[in-house]
């Protein structure tokens, strides 16, 4: 969390996933399978490799799951 001005940054940052959960709601409500790729998980320093990427989605695909989400290698730190 940001430590200049952090109400503003909490209250976007819930508003968004409030947004995002209902979006993805929505979606599955019309038989859409939701897979939120995160940019870390492609680009940077945490970024899979492509191979270990690949495999993630054909095993989530092959599984017949609804929503999964793909992070990149790095951990938040507590």
């Amino acid at each position: 969390m940001p430590k200049a001005n952090s109400s503003f940054w909490e209250k976007k940052i819930h508003n968004t996933r409030v947004r995002d959960n209902n979006a993805e709601a929505e979606l599955a409500n019309r038989g859409w399978k939701v897979l939120k790729v995160w940019e870390c998980a492609i680009r940077g320093r945490a970024r899979l490799k492509l191979s270990d990427l690949v495999e993630e989605v054909v095993t989530w695909l092959a599984d017949g799951g609804t929503g999964h989400e793909i992070k990149g290698t790095w951990e938040e730190k507590p």
